[in-house]
């Protein structure tokens, strides 16, 4: 399992699990929708999929097994202050 802060980099192969921690606001998460699998319908956009973290809690996702190698840039929205996240950004998974 992999956690990550904003200010990095994450590297993983495919079918990795990769850990965040949300602490200080509630989050959205904003992923391009190739990465991961859905949990629900409620959490796919249009070329996109999202998810809610409240904050103090994690979020857990596996990227798929058919992502092609390379760097996949992501967003979160923080709510407590109404704005995205800067740190490193925008934060980047790549796919080894």
């Amino acid at each position: 399992m992999l956690q990550t802060t904003l200010n990095s980099k994450v590297k993983v192969k495919k079918n990795a699990k990769i850990q965040w921690t949300v602490e200080g606001s509630d989050a959205y998460f904003q992923f391009p929708d190739f990465l991961f699998d859905a949990d629900s319908p409620a959490d796919s956009l249009t070329n996109g999929y999202t998810k809610f973290v409240k904050d103090g809690k994690k979020l857990k996702l596996k990227v798929k097994s058919d992502v092609l190698a390379g760097t996949y840039e992501y967003a979160v929205f923080c709510t407590a202050n109404g704005a995205f996240a800067i740190g490193g950004s925008p934060p980047k998974i790549i796919i080894e």
